[in-house]
């Protein structure tokens, strides 16, 4: 199938890297801190991100518990360029999870807002946990599908992104069991759904505003015939040329209107597409609650901030009012954490965020203790109550300290499982 739709030279390259090891990247965060890895470089395709020389370190290390970067292959972040993004932007992102691209986003949009959907539920929540990590605030984590935000939010996004499901074929080196098991006549079916939702992203973007659509798979069904039919039904939209480094042109007429990677020693499979929309519709801005200061009592503290209660699980804002959508909204605000009886039960997700790091004590700890306590072993501290221990200014969660002692809050399935603590 690769020989008779891209020759004999290319398909032979591509089943080639099929056998190199998958292309390993990561991304800082720029709110929380700088590269630390002086020796390891920029990729070739995108310099927000990095080729670690040790990628074993790079997982288990405190940056990445603290949310110092996220973890991502220099071609996933290609969409997001693509989007050429400015700080003031609104922004959806339709099919978010697991978090890559939106966290991404955020890091460019200091001034403007994201929108993250993920339909389903279990990966809705590992959204959840990546933005949690993250810790910024101009995000709201929702659950629908796309024609409900399309009816919810129409003509209402600067930037919009479609990283739309696909059937894969672009990284089948990571998993070889699910290359084994793919049928080529999966792709006609992924195509229908793709058309669908690109249908209903459009309808999300402004007047002369940026639709983004990507997908990690090779055929031209669900590549190339998608923006086709796209542009029939949209003959006023045009594609921008994007010009992406290490980028190949498109196939069926496109050339360098859109752009392509394939597999190798730098990337793995990815197709994107950027399209200006022009509609002759009115533009909505997206709504926010008013932004109403209060002091929350926390029994051992009180902070500073804008609060919503849901039953006993508290979420705050530091910045900005709640939002307003008729949308199943799955996180909006930091998760401080449930209101007991007679003490306040505070969220990993609090000891993440950068608008209240101010708001708790912390202990700073060595590279060995940072290691032990990321394993679940207690610290030793002098303060007494709920704070923060740190490494290298970065949180990596909460300790209850006796004065000498604080017992280990993180959370269980987040920890390191390793006895060596030498790196």
């Amino acid at each position: 199938m690769l020989e008779s739709t891209f020759g004999a030279d290319l398909s032979h390259q591509i089943e080639e890297a099929y056998n190199l090891e998958s292309v390993h990247g990561y991304r800082m965060n720029s709110l929380k801190m700088v590269n630390p890895f002086e020796n390891d470089i920029p990729s070739p395709l995108n310099s927000d991100v990095y080729l670690p020389n040790q990628y074993s370190r790079l997982v288990t290390h405190p940056f990445h518990h603290a949310g110092g970067y996220y973890i991502q292959d220099p071609s996933a972040s290609m969409p997001v360029v693509a989007l050429n993004l400015q700080p003031t932007d609104r922004v959806l992102d339709l099919c978010a999870a697991p978090g890559g691209k939106s966290t991404y986003i955020l890091t460019k949009i200091s001034e403007g807002f994201l929108v993250a959907n993920e339909v389903d539920s279990k990966r809705n929540q590992k959204l959840c946990h990546n933005f949690d990590r993250w810790g910024h605030e101009n995000v709201v984590v929702v659950q629908n599908s796309t024609e409900q935000i399309a009816k919810a939010l129409p003509n209402s996004f600067d930037k919009v992104l479609l990283d739309a499901p696909c059937s894969g074929e672009g990284l089948f080196r990571r998993d070889p069991e699910f290359a084994l098991e793919y049928q080529p006549q999966n792709a006609m079916g992924f195509a229908k759904l793709q058309k669908e939702l690109l249908e209903d992203a459009y309808q999300c973007v402004k007047d002369g505003g940026t639709l983004v659509y990507s997908t990690c798979t090779l055929n031209l069904h669900e590549n190339e015939g998608v923006i086709k039919h796209f542009l029939e039904s949209h003959p006023e939209c045009s594609l921008i040329p994007l010009n992406l480094p290490e980028g190949r042109e498109g196939y069926e007429g496109f050339g360098k209107s859109v752009t392509r990677y394939f597999p190798s020693a730098d990337a793995e499979g990815h197709f994107i597409a950027a399209l200006k929309i022009h509609k002759h519709e009115s533009e909505n801005e997206l709504t926010f609650k008013p932004f109403k200061e209060s002091s929350f009592d926390f029994f051992d503290r009180k902070i500073e901030g804008h609060f919503i209660s849901k039953g006993d699980v508290v979420y705050g804002l530091k910045n900005r009012g709640a939002f307003k959508s008729s949308l199943n909204i799955k996180r909006d605000g930091v998760l401080m954490g449930v209101m007991k009886k007679k003490h306040f039960d505070y969220d990993h997700a609090l000891s993440q965020s950068v608008s209240f790091k101010n708001d708790f004590e912390s202990i700073e700890l060595s590279l060995e203790d940072a290691y032990r306590y990321l394993y679940g072993h207690p610290i030793n501290t002098p303060i007494k109550g709920i704070h923060c221990v740190t490494y290298n200014g970065l949180s990596l969660g909460f300790v209850k300290g006796d004065g000498k002692r604080g017992n280990n809050r993180y959370p269980k399935g987040l920890r390191n499982r390793f006895e060596d603590y030498s790196y």
